[in-house]
């Protein structure tokens, strides 16, 4: 006895894998090149398919999956920056204090 699938079952297992997949790379930071790249292999992979669904569902994913890619990245850019500017505070703090004792030895 052999198990067989309908197209929209294999289609709605591949979009879920791919939907999985997507989520594990952006959310380890992985580079954007690196998705586009996983994108057209999956996407060549899947071209050909017989149905059209599929596809169309599959670049709706990529497109999310890129917008995604691109709010993660600003978020760790803008979570960087503040994080410098702390620790520069920091350091200009440390100096004052520092030059406040110096000038108290004096």
């Amino acid at each position: 006895y052999k198990l067989r699938q309908e197209p929209f079952d294999t289609g709605a297992q591949l979009v879920a894998a791919q939907c999985l997949t997507q989520y594990l790379l952006i959310s380890s930071g992985t580079n954007q090149v690196v998705v586009v790249i996983w994108d057209i292999a999956i996407f060549a992979t899947c071209w050909m398919s017989d149905s059209p669904r599929v596809l169309l569902v599959l670049v709706l994913v990529f497109i999310h999956s890129h917008v995604m890619c691109a709010i993660y990245q600003e978020q760790e850019v803008r979570k960087q920056c503040e994080r410098e500017e702390k620790e520069m505070h920091k350091r200009e703090l440390q100096r004052e204090k520092a030059d406040r004792y110096r000038w108290s030895v004096e």
